[in-house]
């Protein structure tokens, strides 16, 4: 029995992985169940604060549930694995007819003669004003001998036009203890109904000479050395993709002293709490920026958002969380023209806003090469 074998804090959720740990410990003869950490979501009360909750980052359990017990998305993913009533995933292809494989894991309770039942749905197109899905056919099934601990074939007997039309088959089980038990999956004709459809690219072509191939295809025009097969260039129109020149493997150690930065100043609209801009003396090139807050004592994480933009209306959320005093201070992204920087929602754990010591920037060429083609 493992202790543990889950921590809803660090694995994305209390379900988060759950059926792989079920089913090797329901099909082991020594497999007694196990441990996930932890039931509901906890805090500190901060009695240096108010009182207030404090659940920031990895100081406070998560829990499968809310700290009132609400539901969250773990609660269905753990009810759903634990369900004592389990149908195998059919193949949803052209050659299902409606024929599933069901498992009894009650200890004791016996689901012979037991009604399943199902439904046929379609789901309306994207244009549709109402989402609601249509209902092709209805119908239900018994299985027949299924003691506890066993497994038996269940025929739905679905209409096979009826099958071809809908987009998702559901079948519900609904226990003595009135306990639903639901399972869906999309049929074969969801997927040709999503199938990518093939689009005409317009005529296409193939060209050779001075050591070039070069191939067409509508507007999009690709270029690459006779000998070495390189990508020499990469267009659509008049526009120059990046990749041009490439792709090809580039790394480099940063050199101490090899970034030159550019303080900035940030400015305000007078308010505390309101968002702090710094705008360079004209748009640049940049891939580094570095947010320098002040953690005061007993102040041990703060958050803000991080935004560029290259126009000065159009912004880019660069990061949008909080982060403790030893996390560092240095946000790196692809290179682009930055014509100011914003930061804003500035918070920390007591309430309160903290100061910005500083914010500087810097373009790093070796970290991400820029073709003399590529456009800005």
């Amino acid at each position: 029995m493992p202790t543990e074998m889950i921590h809803a804090l660090y694995d994305g959720g209390g379900g988060a992985g759950l059926e792989d740990y079920w089913n090797a410990i329901a099909s082991s003869p020594f497999g007694g169940g196990g441990f996930i950490w932890v039931l509901a979501d906890e805090g500190i009360m901060r009695t240096d604060q108010g009182n207030r909750i404090d659940v920031f980052s990895t100081y406070a359990p998560d829990g499968i549930v809310g700290p009132k017990h609400e539901k969250k998305g773990s609660y269905y993913t753990v009810r759903d694995v634990f369900s004592p009533v389990q149908i195998d995933r059919p193949v949803m292809d052209a050659a299902f007819t409606g024929k599933v494989t069901v498992h009894n894991r009650y200890d004791f309770t016996d689901l012979s003669k037991r009604w399943f039942y199902w439904r046929l749905l379609r789901f309306p197109d994207p244009s549709a004003a109402d989402t609601k899905a249509e209902v092709v056919s209805v119908g239900k099934a018994q299985v027949g001998t299924l003691p506890a601990g066993e497994k038996a074939l269940l025929d739905l007997e679905l209409p096979a036009g009826d099958l071809k039309k809908a987009d998702v088959l559901e079948v519900t089980f609904s226990g003595s203890d009135r306990t639903g038990h639901s399972w869906t999956w999309a049929t074969h004709a969801l997927a040709d109904r999503l199938a990518v459809k093939a689009v005409d690219s317009g005529n296409t072509a193939k060209t050779e000479g001075s050591g070039t191939i070069t191939l067409q295809s509508g507007k999009l025009t690709a270029s690459f050395d006779s000998e070495t097969g390189m990508l020499k260039t990469l267009t659509r129109g008049d526009r120059t993709s990046s990749l041009s020149n490439g792709p090809r493997f580039v790394s480099a150690r940063p050199q101490g002293g090899d970034i030159h930065w550019i303080e900035g100043r940030t400015e305000n609209a007078g308010n505390p709490g309101e968002p702090l801009v710094w705008k360079p003396e004209a748009p640049a090139l940049l891939n580094l920026l570095e947010v320098d807050l002040d953690y005061r004592q007993n102040i041990n994480w703060a958050g803000f958002k991080l935004e560029i933009t290259p126009d000065g209306q159009k912004w880019k959320t660069l990061y949008d969380a909080t982060r403790r005093s030893g996390d560092g201070k240095g946000y790196e992204f692809p290179p682009q023209m930055v014509a100011a920087v914003r930061l804003s929602d500035l918070r920390q754990v007591d309430g309160g806003i903290p100061p910005v010591k500083g914010i500087r920037a810097a373009y790093q060429a070796e970290r991400f090469p820029v073709p003399a083609t590529a456009k800005v």
